[in-house]
């Protein structure tokens, strides 16, 4: 049984048919077909709740609220989020999703890093926003073949809007892929190869000290899991359910790195909270009170 936007448009009318949860969605989503997850705002009180059909019969799993995420960070072009060298970036399946926000889409002939774990002639990864093209572009290096990239659709992204990126390597698949705003924007094979260099995970500039390719423009509540995502993930992610907390959705597991950026950072040691099960520390270089702003997704 598919949920059709005509479904959800009477929403009024099946409301009160509606089995009602309030527990995690770890359990509850235990063995549904992706494919049968939506979303909608059932109570109309300004929140996405989860719709979804488990053995035949269809669920609602009701949302209570705004997420908790008050604030963002902004990249000015001179700065880095640094994670140092960790196990669980050097995997062969691996998601990493992110909010972002231009004010001004990067000029032709500039290119801004959104993150990297990056070292020449290695197993690598990055993305970037490419202002020559203006699209977004993911790229995997394997060893013995080059770049394996998936490019964007040039446009992709609208200045002065918030989107949400999911960059997706997955060996077990042998896919990779590129994810705007819950749709998938491009794809392609995936490497063969681990990625096993030991630098640190970069947010918002490139590795190279002579083209750090730094970002200018806003960030937040990046994650970082040690798994390829499932097109259901990616829709819960996208419409912030269990209020934008990564913690209680069925990929927490996998979920290595959660960077809500602003909201638990330290003003006086620049230190971003992992908000994971790693608690990893994330270091923030060249930033400023100022940076952390009351804007968010």
């Amino acid at each position: 049984m598919k949920l059709s936007a005509f479904m959800l448009s009477l929403s009024s009318i099946l409301s009160p048919l509606l089995a009602d949860f309030t527990g995690s969605p770890v359990d509850i989503f235990s063995g549904v077909d992706p494919k049968e997850i939506s979303v909608a705002d059932i109570d109309n009180d300004g929140s996405k709740d989860v719709i979804f059909v488990d053995n035949g019969t269809i669920k609602i799993l009701y949302q209570d609220g705004a997420a908790a995420n008050t604030k963002s960070i902004k990249f000015n072009g001179n700065q880095t989020i640094q994670v140092n060298s960790n196990d669980s970036f050097n995997v062969a399946d691996f998601s990493v999703s992110f909010w972002v926000k231009f004010e001004v889409l990067p000029a032709s002939q500039t290119r801004h890093t959104f993150f990297s774990k990056s070292a020449t002639g290695k197993e690598q990864y990055k993305m970037s926003y490419n202002g020559t093209y203006q699209r977004i572009e993911f790229h995997v290096y394997e060893q013995g073949f080059g770049w394996i990239e998936c490019k964007a659709s040039q446009g992709a992204l609208i200045a002065g809007q918030w989107h949400h990126i999911v960059g997706i390597h997955s060996v077990s698949t042998a896919k990779m892929s590129l994810w705007i705003d819950g749709t998938m924007a491009s794809s392609n094979r995936a490497s063969l190869s681990y990625v096993t260099n030991n630098l640190s995970l970069k947010i918002g500039s490139a590795e190279d000290v002579s083209f750090p390719n730094f970002l200018n423009a806003q960030i937040d509540e990046f994650a970082f899991y040690t798994t390829g995502l499932s097109q259901a993930d990616i829709s819960l992610l996208f419409n912030k359910i269990q209020g934008g907390n990564l913690n209680k959705l069925p990929s927490s597991s996998k979920l290595a790195l959660w960077l809500t950026m602003g909201d638990h950072a330290s003003d006086s040691s620049y230190i971003a909270q992992d908000s994971s099960k790693n608690g990893l520390s994330a270091y923030l270089i060249n930033f400023i009170d100022s940076d952390y702003l009351q804007d968010t997704p």
